[in-house]
């Protein structure tokens, strides 16, 4: 069983917790797929996901900022936002999240711990 079916089950677990509702699902490179997206989607929870080159040629050619984009899936399509920015070391980071609170900001995002970390 490879690691994306692991995290698909821990999904359904977690959507299956009482008051889970504001949890937020943080992905790393290696777990860039649309198909754990939609899923996540479809459970009413939260994603941040942190991507990798060439997950989407159309979100490589983005430019630096808050973009919303529509991303293909299996199923249809999923409204999300693509946030890029230069993190101090010089590289290009890519986040996609289905969160659409207009407080989240590229600020807030590209300065923040876990960002910095990674």
């Amino acid at each position: 069983m490879g690691e994306h079916e692991l995290a698909s089950r821990h999904i359904d677990r977690i959507a299956a917790t009482p008051d889970i509702g504001k949890a937020l699902l943080i992905f790393d490179r290696g777990y860039s797929s649309s198909k754990l997206m939609a899923q996540v989607e479809e459970r009413c929870l939260k994603f941040l996901v942190r991507l990798r080159r060439k997950f989407n040629l159309e979100i490589d050619a983005l430019g630096h900022g808050i973009h919303d984009f529509v991303l293909p899936c299996e199923k249809g399509c999923l409204a999300v936002k693509v946030i890029k920015f230069v993190l101090p070391n010089g590289e290009i980071e890519t986040l996609i999240t289905n969160l659409h609170d207009e407080r989240m900001g590229l600020r807030l995002l590209s300065s923040c711990t876990l960002c910095d970390g990674l």
